[in-house]
């Protein structure tokens, strides 16, 4: 399972698929297998789409099911700006391994390619980390090896937008472009992306809704306990803890100052690492960004908690046939 500082991308909890989540993936595919062979064109009745379906059911089950090992290299961080390759020992230690279904594993991967892309509301646009290219790369690679001999082509993608039309967003994707000229069949499920839930509350104005959606991405992003231990340590850790934290910062540039690895006092700096101030300050300029697209999305604050879903993926499984 990925670690909480190896990507830049959110603290996991264990992902070990739960009895609940099963149970949900049994019902999906036992849905598909039912479901399928009713969508599409008129030749879906016939016996050659009855195993076509079934190829599709079989391709969709493994990709929500099965288990994948990945190991790729975040080395690209350390030609980033906000980042000091010199506090890092060798080269071996930017490797990772990662373990787990496909579906949850290219849910970190989407959210850790969170992107801030309204010129409007970030002074820089682009991803949060440059990590997570490579480790989507290198999951691409493994699901296909995975699925290997495959009977049916495949796609999955993973979207992650915190809230309706947010200009924040994570995605990723393994397997083949879905054809214009061919019969898709598709599923759709949600997994879980690292953040907490933000509850549900009826007196929250716009102001208020921006906190609590920040305070779930960046508490998502930098667990205060993990965080602050990696602050605490030397290496590569502690400098991917700062990376990240600085790269928020750029976004929020002009609304945050966090200081850098040694100014005195600072919650960056060793001494005294302090990551519930550094959280605190960016939960602080990110809730005012957020208010500001919420408002004008919305006519009313009442309607904004439908359309709030920091804390899931949604997945989707497109199968067709060569």
């Amino acid at each position: 399972m990925k670690e909480e500082d190896q990507l830049g991308g959110p603290a996991r909890r264990e992902r070990a698929i739960s009895t609940a989540v099963d149970a949900v993936f049994a019902l999906l595919i036992l849905g598909i297998a039912v479901g399928l062979l009713t969508m599409g064109v008129s030749y879906g009745q016939t016996q050659d789409s009855d195993r076509e379906s079934t190829r599709a059911d079989h391709t969709a089950e493994t990709l929500l099911s099965s288990t994948v090992t990945t190991e790729y290299s975040i080395q690209p961080v350390s030609t980033e700006p906000e980042f000091e390759a010199g506090n890092v020992g060798s080269e071996t230690a930017y490797t990772r391994v990662v373990h787990g279904t496909p579906a949850d594993l290219l849910a970190d991967a989407a959210v850790t390619n969170a992107r801030f892309d309204e010129p409007s509301l970030w002074d820089n646009t682009g991803q949060l980390t440059v990590t997570g290219q490579s480790y989507e790369d290198a999951l691409a690679e493994s699901v296909y090896v995975r699925m290997l001999p495959a009977e049916s082509k495949f796609n999955m993608t993973a979207v992650w937008r915190p809230y309706e039309n947010s200009s924040v967003l994570g995605t990723a994707s393994a397997g083949d472009s879905p054809p214009s000229n061919k019969e898709v069949h598709s599923v759709t499920t949600t997994v879980p992306s690292g953040m907490e839930p933000v509850e549900p509350d009826a007196s929250r104005d716009f102001d208020a809704w921006g906190d609590a959606i920040a305070r779930s991405i960046v508490d998502g992003y930098f667990p205060e306990r993990a965080s602050n231990l990696s602050l605490e340590q030397r290496g590569l850790e502690r400098e991917l803890t700062v990376y990240r934290y600085k790269r928020f910062e750029t976004f929020l540039e002009n609304d945050v100052d966090l200081g850098d690895r040694t100014t005195n006092g600072g919650p960056l700096n060793r001494s005294t690492a302090n990551s519930a101030e550094a959280n605190d300050r960016l939960v602080d300029a990110l809730g005012d960004r957020i208010a500001t697209e919420l408002a004008n999305e919305y006519d009313d604050p009442s309607d904004v908690e439908a359309g709030v879903q920091a804390s899931e993926v949604e997945i989707t499984v497109r199968v067709w046939d060569e």
